[in-house]
């Protein structure tokens, strides 16, 4: 299983991003430039997780290969298509929280009609993903660093358990 995360190589002109790809039907691309945190301050999350996973994503992990937080924010708006890819210790490991929003029309109220949100451990053993059946409530605040999220996550693995997402999310670009 394969996750694609946010390609950058500069934050200064559109770039291809690519949103998670675990499976076929869940694919969805998004294009901007994206900020990475290389330093990992300053991005503080407050995302509880409760179902098949309990615990909760205070603030990023510092980048390390394979592990870099990304936002395209304020660069998302040009675009039309906004992305987050944020890593965050929970309990002993750390976990990447993927937000994909296409069409991105700026600032407001996105559902899973717009919105693909994934939960993934660093080898991808374990990934949840939203899907049709599953709700989604994702609001991008004015400044487009930061703003809500609540999200019924399906596993991929197995197709049934269940993953909740909830609270405040923030980035820079």
């Amino acid at each position: 299983m394969v996750l694609a995360t946010l390609a950058i190589s500069g934050c200064s002109t559109l770039q291809e991003a690519t949103a998670p790809t675990p499976t076929a039907s869940a694919a969805q691309a998004a294009t901007a430039a994206a900020t990475p945190n290389g330093f990992g301050g300053n991005w503080n999350e407050d995302l509880a997780l409760s179902g098949e996973l309990s615990g909760r994503i205070g603030e990023v992990s510092a980048s390390q290969p394979g592990q870099a937080s990304e936002c395209t924010g304020k660069n998302s708006s040009t675009a039309g298509q906004w992305a987050l890819h944020v890593f965050g210790q929970v309990g002993p490991q750390v976990l990447g929280v993927v937000v994909t929003a296409n069409p991105y029309r700026g600032p407001g109220q996105y559902t899973g009609t717009t919105t693909v949100v994934q939960v993934h451990n660093l080898d991808n053993s374990g990934v949840w993903q939203s899907g049709a059946a599953d709700p989604v409530a994702f609001a991008v605040n004015n400044d487009e660093e930061s703003g809500t999220l609540q999200a019924t996550l399906t596993s991929v693995a197995n197709g049934t358990g269940k993953l909740k997402v909830s609270g405040r999310w923030a980035c820079k670009t």
